[in-house]
Order: structure tokens, then sequence, then C-alpha cells
């Protein structure tokens, strides 16, 4: 179905979309450019006929997953943030087929978002404090030692060219700035399965296709194993934003220096000058000629 039949289906989404772009934006990380986000995230939603539908059938659920994901500073449909469709019963019911052809029945589906391993990792590199985060697969012919007691760090040999074998644990760590290793997550496959298992996509066969953990299934284990490491290491979704926030309260708090006092001006004192006797300066009155000479 080409974009433009699906636009005169249900232009609900991306009408909503170009209306809220200006509060997406907002919600952004100030690093991220609106305008371009708002692009990503419609193509997103427009590349699969399914996915655009389930949107439009409940336009608030997909407004509150786009949010979440401007919130988080992920692109949405990328590997930082799944777009899955899942059905919701309330919604009624629907008529579909399934991958062999077969009419089955479901319920009508919506939008949810998942964010993946990556934008985990995202977040915690935006935090600032981690240099290097570790994330690796532990296959059954990997030589894999860890003795928390011994070892900061697993000592993990990998055949990367030949046969590793079945996949049987993860385990992720991050080091410092300061070199220092955060707590090592280990994790066997039946813990990774069990997560799974309480995964919303995971619990019915109608959102199981589309479900990264059929789609990605071994990124879904790191991310497993890295949401565990989410709890030890600092993370942030708004990095940039405390630090633009940090230098502004800076700059108001800071304390404009006083000007300096001018210098004295060196001089002389000099005392009142004497008392003029102004007498001294009127005319002196005209002799009288008729006593002038009696004494």
């Amino acid at each position: 179905m080409s974009e433009t039949a699906i636009e005169k289906v249900t232009p609900g989404v991306s009408a909503l979309v170009e209306v809220y772009a200006e509060d997406f934006t907002r919600a952004l990380p100030r690093h991220i450019d609106g305008p371009q986000w708002i692009r990503n995230s419609l193509a997103a939603l427009r590349k699969d006929k399914d996915l655009y539908a389930a949107a439009n059938n409940n336009t608030p659920a997909a407004m509150r997953v786009l949010m979440e994901a401007a919130r988080l500073g992920h692109v949405p449909g990328t590997k930082e943030y799944y777009l899955i469709p899942r059905g919701n019963k309330e919604l009624g019911f629907e008529e579909y087929t399934n991958k062999r052809g077969e009419r089955k029945k479901r319920a009508r589906q919506e939008v949810t978002g998942i964010e993946g391993y990556l934008g985990i990792i995202s977040r915690i590199y935006r935090a600032g404090a981690v240099q290097s985060v570790i994330v690796e697969l532990v296959k059954s012919k990997d030589r894999f030692t860890f003795n928390p007691g011994l070892h900061d760090r697993p000592e993990h040999e990998v055949d990367w060219f030949g046969d590793r074998g079945d996949l049987v644990g993860v385990y992720a760590y991050a080091v410092m700035h300061d070199r220092a290793i955060s707590k090592v997550v280990i994790m066997s496959l039946d813990e990774i399965h069990e997560h799974r298992a309480r995964s919303e996509t995971w619990k019915h066969t109608w959102s199981r296709e589309y479900s990264p953990w059929t789609t990605d299934f071994e990124a879904m284990v790191r991310k497993t194993a890295v949401r565990q490491l989410e709890k030890w290491v600092p993370t942030s979704t708004e990095y940039r934003e405390q630090q633009f926030r940090l230098a502004e309260q800076a700059r108001a708090q800071e304390v404009k220096p006083e000007p300096a006092p001018e210098e004295p001006i060196e001089a002389e004192v000099v005392g009142d000058p004497p008392a003029q006797d102004d007498s001294a300066l009127l005319p002196r009155p005209e002799a009288d000629p008729r006593t002038e000479g009696a004494a």
C-alpha cells in the first residue's frame, strides 16, 4: 500500500505529530534537532503499514510513545527505541492474515515503545561519568572466567572467526573515567528467558511477530544485561540540559568584583590665608584746610 493510500485511510497520527511538533521539540535534549527528529519519527511510523494502522487505532497511545522517546533523547523506530504493534482488547478485535496465509482473529493493535540496549548505553554515556561500557555474549565454546573475589572484571577469550557454540549467557560492566570498574552484571540464558517471558510483546502470539525478541534476539539479550547495569552506574536522559542549567546557575551566582578604590591624591595642605584688613583699601579722606596745621 502506498503512503498516499495510507494517509487517506488513517490521517490522524501524522496530523497530530505536526500539531504538537513544538511540544516534542521542548521535550528533546538540546543537542537533538527538533525538525529532523519529527521527520524521522513520521518516517518510522509510515515505513510499515501495520505499524501505521496500529498508531492510528489509538492515537493518544502513539503520542505518549513518541513523547517518551523524545524525553529519553531517542529516535523512534531505531535500535535505540523500537516501535512495536501490540494488541489491546479494549479496542475490540479484528481479523488478520498470518505469515502462513491463515485468517486469524486478534485484538486490535496499538503502538508501544521499547528502549533498546543502544538507547540505554547512550544515556549512560550522556551522564558523563563513564568512559566505556562493555556488553558481551558468552557462548558455550568461549573461555570465560570470573571470580568476584579475585577479578575486577571477567576474563573472556573468544575465537571470533570460529564456531563459538550456543549462547549460554551475557555480562556487562562499565569503566569509569577514573579507571574504576563498576559492578559486573552476569546473567544466564535461563534468566534471560525469564525476562523475555515478562515482556508484553512476547506474551501474545499476535505481537511476537513484531517483537524485538523475535527480530533482534541477541540485541535484547544485551539490553537485558545493560538494564541491570543501569542500576549501578550514573545515567541521565537530559545530560546536556543539566549542563546548560548548571552553567546558567553559575553565571547567575557569579559575584561581580567591586570597583577598586581611587588612589588618594597627594597635595600640600595649605591653611586659610590671614584675614585681610579691608580698611586699608578704602580711600583716605581729604584734609580740612581750616584744621590743617593745628595741633
